[in-house]
């Protein structure tokens, strides 16, 4: 993932690692892969870039449950 400065800055987050494949446009929101083991754990939504690294927002238990978030979201956007 990259920003302006260059690579996002390698985080621990104790239930794996975070391999980021979204970005919300409007705001540093990523949606990231939680790999374990070689294997996706969950869906990990993050705000980064924080001076701790970043913040967990939410943890979403298969794609398909971030996805509808998503689509959640974008249906308030579209009702306004």
């Amino acid at each position: 993932v990259m920003n302006v400065t260059g690579k996002w800055p390698e985080v621990h987050y104790p239930k794996g690692n975070l391999i980021a494949f979204a970005r919300r446009q409007d705001c540093d929101d990523l949606a990231c892969f939680c790999v374990k083991d070689s294997t996706v754990k969950t869906i990990v939504l993050i705000h980064a870039w924080t001076g701790e690294g970043f913040i967990v927002l939410a943890e979403f238990s298969s794609f398909w449950d971030w996805l509808k978030a998503v689509i959640d979201d974008i249906s308030s956007w579209v009702e306004m």
